[in-house]
């Protein structure tokens, strides 16, 4: 359904690199460099790539680097020809350069759901004939999961019950659970999750970001972090724009639209909902709370996989 126009700064995109002996990608700078008018002074962002990743640099009277993960800035970098890019890096760039403090304790309420289901997990947790959770796991689990607060229903079927298949399938894409004959088992990287919320947390900012290819789903994550981490959460109609100027396209010629963007966001919404004890599945809200700019700053700025926790 998606596909991609000619490159915006004509150079081959990852995996044409390792097909050809065209300069590799890695190697090649982009920028964006456009001056942002401020109350009382007038600054200059610049967004690219270089041998130890991605940056964003400031310059004007208070010059500033903030490392990046390379596949943020090159995605960021791309929209340069949609004028709320602007807007979307100064915004992203105050959140970072003033970044809420999250308690540890705060965190681990914040993960509340994931160890629920994780513990349960631990010796295995029995599934129906079908494969789905329980109706007393469905029931116990709607209670604590945010996203599941307003969901209609008697929320006693995982068929029935969206936000609480989608966060299961979550764990499962993260590679925390695995389906295990008819129970529910923990993974390696689950039974360091269950042991340390510290590593879960690192975990789940890392891998939100798919390290490895190029996908419209990838570069929707990236951008609503940008506005989040900026401490609001992403207008789904600004991000399809930039969507459409990096190139996507929907049936190869149609621009991108908001439909299109929260389809492909996936895993990332389910995430956001489940971190956040206010959200609900339904109503969308306009400012990110803090413990999710704090989520975004960390999955744009890791640099490295989280170390096997001990």
């Amino acid at each position: 359904m998606f596909g991609m126009d000619t490159d915006p700064f004509d150079s081959p995109r990852p995996a044409d690199s390792a097909r050809d002996n065209r300069t590799p990608y890695r190697d090649q700078i982009h920028w964006m460099s456009r001056p942002v008018e401020s109350r009382t002074e007038r600054i200059h962002i610049e967004v690219g790539t270089d041998d130890d990743g991605g940056f964003i640099e400031i310059s004007g009277p208070k010059s500033w680097r903030q490392p990046l993960r390379r596949q943020v800035s090159l995605t960021i970098g791309q929209t340069s020809q949609d004028p709320d890019s602007v807007e979307l890096i100064a915004s992203m760039m105050s959140g970072l350069l003033n970044p809420p403090y999250i308690a540890p304790p705060a965190v681990t309420a914040s993960l509340k759901p994931f160890h629920w289901l994780l513990e349960r997990a631990k010796n295995g947790l029995a599934l129906t004939q079908a494969g789905y959770l329980k109706p007393v796991d469905v029931v116990a689990l709607s209670e604590i999961l945010p996203m599941a607060r307003d969901f209609p229903g008697k929320h006693n079927r995982e068929d029935q019950t969206w936000p609480v298949r989608d966060f299961r399938n979550m764990l499962m894409h993260y590679q925390l659970l695995r389906r295990h004959k008819d129970a529910l088992v923990l993974t390696p990287l689950g039974r360091n999750a269950v042991e340390n919320s510290s590593w879960l947390w690192l975990w789940l900012a890392w891998s939100v970001i798919d390290a490895e290819g190029s996908s419209i789903g990838r570069d929707a994550v990236i951008l609503n972090l940008a506005f989040a981490a900026g401490g609001v959460n992403g207008d789904q109609e600004k991000i399809s724009r930039m969507l459409t100027a990096i190139g996507w396209r929907a049936n190869h010629t149609e621009p991108i639209d908001a439909f299109i963007t929260n389809e492909s966001l996936s895993h990332y919404d389910t995430i956001i909902k489940s971190i956040d004890a206010e959200a609900t599945y339904f109503e969308d809200q306009e400012t990110a709370p803090s413990i999710v700019r704090h989520f975004a700053q960390l999955a744009l700025t890791m640099r490295a996989a989280p170390a096997k926790a001990r």
